[in-house]
């Protein structure tokens, strides 16, 4: 799914507060391209409780919230208990333990690198 991001002001505040790897000296549209690179190579998540889509984005420890394909606010993934985020879907990677997709969407961790992120599995 494509996005956009809405209220750019208020979402630009959101990725440079909660998240680690932001870089403080970007602004405007660099910020926006970091929140786009995020929303597309994060995966999946559903939010129990919680109306949009929402994709994790392991690198920046963050969870990007979208609803009708507006990006409205960054979430930090470590304030969301675990039994509010439905994973189901995702595989842990053996190396690094971040969530992925399954196997036949990556050859390898899009994270740490690993060629065999799901090992013992068919």
């Amino acid at each position: 799914m494509m996005a956009q991001i809405g209220g750019k002001h208020y979402v630009r505040q959101r990725w440079l507060q909660r998240s680690p790897s932001a870089d403080p000296t970007k602004h405007g549209s660099e910020i926006d391209r970091e929140v786009m690179e995020a929303w597309n190579e994060g995966v999946s998540i559903g939010l129990i409780g919680r109306e949009g889509t929402h994709r994790y984005y392991p690198p920046a420890g963050v969870v990007i919230a979208a609803r009708e394909g507006v990006i409205k606010t960054i979430l930090d993934a470590s304030l969301i208990p675990a039994d509010e985020m439905n994973t189901d879907h995702l595989k842990r990677c053996a190396s690094c333990q971040e969530l992925i997709s399954p196997p036949e969407h990556h050859k390898q961790c899009p994270w740490c690198g690993d060629k065999n992120p799901i090992r013992g599995e068919p």
